[in-house]
């Protein structure tokens, strides 16, 4: 069903520089970034040393953010502190802020907090600690261009269009602001991809019990990290049913039945869990949240609702930086960018042919995202008269699938043979062009206040502030221009047009 054309030594060069890119880029995202700038991360952060520091996973709602967390980032003493001087000096946590990650389960805040008390944190430094937590983030997501070409390459049998599909994951800055700060959407990206990965390997022929294992642990481990994994539950089910009918649909519900029942052996059970004890899937984080509703003659206004929940999601889908709205690409280039991908997509993704149902079933994680979450924020809306609970990283989870389904559109655009290789260049300098934007942007909302220079008061705050010296930025930078410079060149000679020899005039020797 899939072309298999065996990866040559071009494409697999091609993939290794645009995969190396996105490295230098998360490591430029995970020291420019400052401490704690990133949506959620001070609490992402104190829920990894509640576990680090043996104090387990509270109730959701009743656990308090660490004093020395707390005095990290807001006393100016702290500066060459270690985490054992600020326990020290800080002990407890009486602070009124409530850290809402204990919502979630806890699974990569333990896999944080045995890094942190592997290296013996209390030594450290504390910046030094944070700042290998989020390192620790950029390794789990460094691989994602891999598995969006293997996606791409599975769905459409052509190296071109996988190349892009890797290239791809740089088109979007927030990926890299996201998988390279401390968060538990960090998992989560690399594990979606991995689902979609193998579920496309299922439509696609691949009916082997191993492969199917596979996916029970990968949607099991998805699952066990976060809710915004949930989605991807009812998409593989359907997929491995759908799949499975080649063999019987006896044999597909069999294998259905299993791959759920497994998968909530796996990590489903948590959510089981939540039910039970709190009566519902996802209990709240807070405590003290309004609930109080609208006043007596003034309802929900749906004109609100939407455009702040399309203008919240387009800037925090394609990059938006930190906690100000302001530090956030242009709301243009993020409106036109999302009509013009949802438009191609929707016009060229789904023609009949041997791609119509793995496309089909792609397209059903992003929709139940977006109708989930569109349901979600508006029961807080009711709730709280605020639009709030949605994210455009929430949608990361169908980002493989989002980029499998463009590459599938875009490269039925053009016509011609030297029509689909320009665009497929096109498209991955594009891609590699947004990547180095995103490093320069980042920088000037994090240490130049915006401005549109580098500047010396900038240079010398990070040098003051910031994680590393300046010369590493410098050397992250430097690789980052040569390495895109190499990744699009070794991309051409995969993406370019393929010349085709012409007929020789008849009676003419060839």
């Amino acid at each position: 069903m899939t072309d298999r054309r065996p990866v040559t030594r071009g494409e697999a060069l091609a993939v290794a520089a645009v995969t190396l890119v996105f490295v230098v880029v998360l490591c430029c995202f995970a020291v420019v970034t400052r401490p704690y700038d990133a949506a959620d991360e001070l609490a992402h952060f104190d829920a990894v040393m509640q576990l680090a520091l043996g104090n387990g996973w509270g109730t959701p709602g009743t656990v308090h953010v660490l004093n020395a967390v707390e005095a990290s980032i807001t006393s100016p003493s702290t500066a060459t502190a270690t985490w054992g001087d600020l326990l020290r000096a800080y002990p407890g946590a009486t602070s009124d802020a409530v850290d809402q990650m204990t919502q979630h389960p806890p699974t990569w805040y333990l896999v944080g907090a045995g890094l942190l008390r592997l290296v013996g944190f209390r030594d450290l430094l504390w910046s030094d600690a944070f700042l290998l937590v989020r390192f620790l983030d950029v390794a789990v997501v460094a691989a994602l261009p891999v598995v969006s070409w293997a996606t791409v390459r599975r769905l459409t049998g052509s190296p071109r269009a996988a190349v892009v599909g890797a290239a791809a994951v740089l088109a979007v800055p927030q990926v890299a602001a996201v998988g390279s700060v401390v968060t538990n959407d960090a998992p989560v990206l690399l594990l979606a991809g991995l689902v979609t990965l193998v579920t496309v390997r299922v439509l696609t022929g691949d009916d082997r019990r191993r492969t199917l294992v596979l996916l029970v642990l990968l949607l099991g481990a998805l699952v066990w990290m976060k809710g915004t994994g949930l989605p991807a539950v009812p998409v593989v089910l359907l997929a491995v049913l759908v799949a499975g009918r080649r063999a019987g649909w006896r044999s597909a519900v069999l294998r259905t039945v299993v791959v759920g029942a497994g998968t909530v052996l796996v990590g489903g059970w948590w959510w089981i869990r939540n039910v039970l004890v709190f009566g519902r899937l996802q209990p709240d984080g807070f405590v003290g949240r309004s609930t109080a509703g609208f006043p007596p003659g003034r309802g929900p206004d749906l004109a609100e609702f939407t455009q702040v929940s399309w203008d919240t999601i387009t800037r925090t889908f394609w990059g938006s930086t930190g906690h100000n709205a302001g530090h956030a690409v242009s709301p243009f280039l993020s409106d036109v960018a999302t009509v013009l991908c949802v438009v191609v997509l929707v016009a060229f993704a789904f023609r009949r042919g041997r791609t119509f149902v793995p496309a089909l079933l792609l397209a059903v994680l992003p929709l139940l995202l977006v109708l989930l979450q569109t349901a979600t924020t508006w029961s807080s809306y009711l709730r709280t008269t605020g639009v709030n609970g949605t994210q455009g990283r929430y949608y990361f989870p169908a980002l493989v699938a989002l980029v499998a389904l463009s590459a599938l559109a875009w490269s039925r655009l053009p016509r011609t043979e030297a029509g689909r290789g320009r665009l497929a260049t096109g498209l991955v300098v594009t891609s590699l062009v947004v990547a180095v934007y995103g490093v320069w942007f980042q920088w000037r909302v994090s240490w130049e206040g915006g401005t549109i220079l580098v500047t010396p008061g900038g240079v010398e705050a990070f040098a003051e502030r910031g994680p590393v010296p300046p010369g590493v930025v410098l050397v992250l930078v430097v690789l980052l221009v040569v390495g895109a410079v190499t990744a699009g060149a070794l991309a051409r000679r995969v993406t370019r047009p393929v010349a085709r020899p012409v007929p020789a005039p008849v009676g003419v020797d060839a």
